[in-house]
Formats: C-alpha cells, sequence, structure tokens
C-alpha cells in the first residue's frame, strides 16, 4: 500500500481510503477536497509504487519502481525530470506505524548533501538506506519475522517494512530539524520552497508473511474505444513506437478509430475535441489477468482496484473495483473518457492495486484533433 502527500506543509493531509486508493494526499480517514480530482493530473504526482516481489521473506532483496508524471505530455520545456529521493531503513517499527519511522529518517537527512539531497553519493549511504531516482533496491532483515510484533488477532503473522519517497520539480534539500515530517523540502533555483503542484511525498508499506506470499496483479492489456491495445513488459506501455503516420495504419478497429503517430514517437488513436457541448465518450477498459483474484488464506479473495488518470479531459469514474473479496473477479470495471476542448496530446494512465500492497501499470497518448475533413 502506498499513501502520498502532496503537501509540505506540517498539517499531514491522507487520504487512504483504507486500502481503496493509492495516490492522493496523506490524511487517515478521508480524501480532502482542497485538490483536483483525483484522475485529473497537474503538476508533479506520484501514481503508484509497484513492489517486485509483491511481498517478502527474510533477508530477501527487493525492487520498488515508481509511477510518476509531470502532468503535461510532452513535459513542458522547460520542465525538468522530477527530482526522486528514497529514504528507507525502517522495518518493524514500534506498534507498526509508519511515524514512529521519522526519528530515523532525520538522521538519515543528517548525512545528506545539504544542498541537493539527490547528489549525496550513494556510496556513502548503506545499502537499503537512501536511493535516487524512480528505482530503489532495498534487503529484507533476517529476523523481519522473528523480530515482528505478534498479535493475537492477526490471521497470519507478518513484518512490516517502510520506504518514503519525496519527487520535486526543483530540488530537494535535507530538513533534519523537522520533527513532524519527512524532513525533506522542495525549492526552486532562489531556494524558495515550492508547494503542492511541484513537490509530493509520501511512503510505502512493504509487508513479510509467515508461511504466504501476495502475487502481484497483473495487467494483460488495456482496451481503448474497441481497440485493445497490448502492453510492453519493459515500458508499461500500451502502444508500438513510429516515426510516420503509416506505420499506424493497421491499428483500427471495428469502430474504424483512426490512429497516427504522435509527437511522443508513439501509434495513439486520434479522437475529435469537445467543442460547444458535443462531446463523445471513449470506452477504457482495463484487461486484467484472472490470476489477480487471488486468494487469501480465509478462503476469502483479495480486493483489487484498478484507478484512471488522464493529463486532460474528464473521467466518468476514476475507480473501479476489479476483484471483489467474496465474488472473486468482477465484470464491468471500465470507465469513460471524455477528451479536453483545447488540441494537443493526452496521456492516460491506469493502475492495478491489490490490498497487500501489489502493483501494476498501464499508459497510452491520444491524439486529441479535428478529425473533420473541413477544418
Amino acid at each position: 500500500m502506498s499513501l502520498v502527500v502532496r503537501s509540505p506543509s506540517s498539517r499531514y493531509a491522507f487520504c487512504a481510503r483504507r486500502t481503496l486508493l493509492i495516490a492522493g494526499a496523506l490524511s487517515v480517514g478521508g480524501c480532502i477536497d482542497a485538490f483536483d480530482p483525483q484522475s485529473e493530473l497537474s503538476g508533479a504526482r506520484v501514481l503508484a509504487v509497484r513492489p517486485s516481489p509483491a511481498s517478502g521473506s527474510p533477508g530477501a532483496d527487493v525492487t520498488l519502481d515508481m509511477l510518476e508524471t509531470h502532468g503535461t505530455v510532452p513535459p513542458a520545456a522547460d520542465g525538468a525530470p522530477l527530482q526522486i529521493v528514497w529514504l528507507g531503513g525502517c522495518h518493524n517499527p514500534p506498534g507498526r506505524q509508519y511515524y514512529t519511522c521519522l526519528p530515523l529518517l532525520r538522521e538519515i537527512a543528517k548525512y545528506l548533501d545539504p544542498n541537493d539531497a539527490a547528489a549525496t553519493s550513494l556510496e556513502d549511504a548503506p545499502p537499503g538506506i537512501f536511493g535516487v531516482g524512480p528505482q530503489f533496491h532495498f534487503s529484507l532483515p533476517d529476523d523481519i519475522l522473528s523480530g515482528a510484533l505478534r498479535v493475537s488477532t492477526d490471521p497470519v503473522h507478518y513484518g512490516v517494512s517502510y520506504v518514503f519517497f519525496a519527487a520535486c520539480a526543483g530540488t530537494l534539500r535535507p530538513r533534519p530539524d523537522l520533527d513532524d515530517r519527512i524532513p525533506l523540502e522542495c525549492v526552486d533555483a532562489a531556494g524558495k520552497p515550492l508547494g503542492n503542484r511541484d513537490f509530493v511525498v509520501g511512503f510505502t508499506t512493504y509487508f513479510t508473511y509467515e508461511g504466504v506470499q501476495n502475487q502481484s496483479p497483473l495487467l494483460g492489456g488495456v482496451e481503448f474505444a474497441g481497440k485493445s491495445l497490448a502492453i510492453s513488459a519493459s515500458s508499461g506501455s500500451a502502444q508500438r513506437s513510429c516515426s510516420e503516420d503509416a506505420e499506424c495504419s493497421d491499428s483500427t478497429d471495428a469502430e474504424d478509430q483512426p490512429f497516427a503517430c504522435s509527437d511522443t514517437g508513439v501509434c495513439a488513436p486520434v479522437v475529435q475535441p469537445c467543442s460547444k457541448g458535443s462531446c463523445r465518450e471513449y470506452r477504457l477498459w482495463p484487461e486484467v489477468d484472472a490470476s489477480t483474484a487471488e486468494l487469501l488464506p480465509d478462503g476469502q479473495h483479495e480486493i483489487a482496484w484498478v484507478n484512471f488518470y488522464a493529463t486532460g479531459g474528464e473521467m466518468n469514474s476514476d475507480t473501479q473495483l476489479v476483484v471483489d473479496r467474496k465474488l472473486g473477479l468482477l465484470d464491468g470495471y471500465s470507465t469513460r473518457w471524455k477528451p479536453p476542448e483545447a488540441p494537443g496530446i493526452v496521456r492516460l494512465f491506469l493502475t492495478l492495486n491489490d490490498q497487500r500492497g501489489g502493483a501494476d501499470w498501464s499508459s497510452f497518448d491520444v491524439i486529441v484533433r479535428s478529425t473533420h475533413k473541413s477544418d
């Protein structure tokens, strides 16, 4: 499970929805209405963190991959890649509470480059304590289970690990003096603190179960306007590369949905922009592998859900339940997307999540432009 805070303020704003929402702002119990709808992407956002393997075992190596976005496609001409930093090493904290990791994070912050946390030499940091970039590696301690709190009401004994992260559209600087939050700040070139559109902090929770392993949920593809788009295992993208429109000529479906080569170098569907209330909605349906409907030790299914995001336009629904605890894999977990009025390229994202922290995702671009010959 990953939780994301979109503000550096001392007021932590969590939007957990228990295990039913991975991205959003941090406020235990409910969502915050101060931000844009979850599906509308603007500014810096972290949409998901995918662990591999999906759950641990004593001494095992773990890789975390982050899905983040700037909110524009292609990125703005003056937009540098997001600076990403990870802080780890917090295993089985007191009471299993993430906030009891904060003293450790402050100690780590003391050793980071004071002007640019991401410039800290990785050679100076113990493995699994500090990392830079969209991928982070760490190893679980050998006593992750034997040293974990035992609770008689737990159906399965487990250990818990927390890894914290920050994504910044400027420069991340350590703030070991902060004792009520992740000890990092995001500043611009002049050293001025940036706000929630440019600064995302949060954490991912990683579980190690005794005698049980979680498997990641799997997206087999995504259907857009009746066209099935296969997902690249290496990139997570549901589109093939191209250099000209002719390479996309066979990418049509029964509805004769036109495809073209986008400025981002992929074959993308071309849709008409909305205009004066006239607007077609396009169905977006994730193709979820049946293995996602995992059984838990109690015989019920592990809950899984999909989140939808777009850098433009509107989603009819931003979250759909995919696997029900009692019914298993459901049907009809789709949404509809309405294009924006302005032409351009829109990137759509889907994240598939399960209740024990597993995740998968896909993304694809859509070209929004007039398809009328008279235009």
